[in-house]
């Protein structure tokens, strides 16, 4: 082999590896992203979402930071509607798939920098920073809506699953976590009762 062609088919090899390298970062790149998808330790074995006790912390920061800058926000809490129900009836399995498929749309409907994660059993928790109660009031219906936009499935199972949302504003409601979120519950006892999915803010 001469100089020439040894030279030849390395920068030949140089210019494939460097080729399949772009291509490589560039699919990394393009890959979705869910930024309200934690991270491993902080994550919910069902939903990926934030566990409760990462949730309440980062959203206390985000709180706190806002209003001392007399930025308002609002807390939502939202249930999914006759969920101890449809574990009852369908077991774990769906009652995960419901979870997992609830997460993952309210998650792609909120901003980047809203906190949402979950708070109980059937229950999700969001602070929307730089949000009143009127803003927050449209975000939840939205919520709501897009919830119980089309059947959630599982195998061949299909349900149809709705939530019901409780809401309350800082500083309107109150200026600390504790305080908004026991407003947020109530709220959301008061939308249930109401015959659910709906949603309604704190007095």
């Amino acid at each position: 082999m001469t100089p020439h062609l040894f030279i030849g088919l390395g920068l030949l090899v140089f210019t494939a590896v460097v080729a399949i390298l772009v291509l490589i970062a560039e699919l990394v790149w393009r890959r979705p992203r869910h930024p309200h998808r934690a991270a491993k330790g902080a994550q919910d074995a069902v939903t990926g979402l934030l566990v409760r006790e990462k949730v309440l912390k980062r959203a206390n920061t985000a709180l706190r930071r806002g209003l001392s800058r007399k930025i308002p926000a609002t807390l939502l809490i939202a249930g999914l509607d006759h969920f101890k129900q449809v574990h009852q009836t369908h077991g774990q399995a769906v009652a995960d798939a419901i979870l997992q498929e609830s997460a993952t749309r309210l998650a792609r409907a909120i901003r980047q920098d809203d906190v949402l994660g979950r708070f109980g059993d059937g229950e999700f928790i969001l602070l929307l920073p730089r949000a009143d109660r009127r803003e927050s009031i449209a975000v939840a219906e939205r919520l709501r809506a897009l919830i119980a936009s089309s059947p959630m499935r599982h195998g061949e199972l299909a349900i149809a699953q709705t939530v019901s949302i409780g809401l309350a504003s800082a500083p309107e409601h109150g200026t600390s976590l504790e305080t908004l979120i026991g407003k947020a519950e109530a709220a959301l006892r008061l939308a249930k009762h109401a015959g659910q999915d709906r949603v309604l803010g704190a007095d």
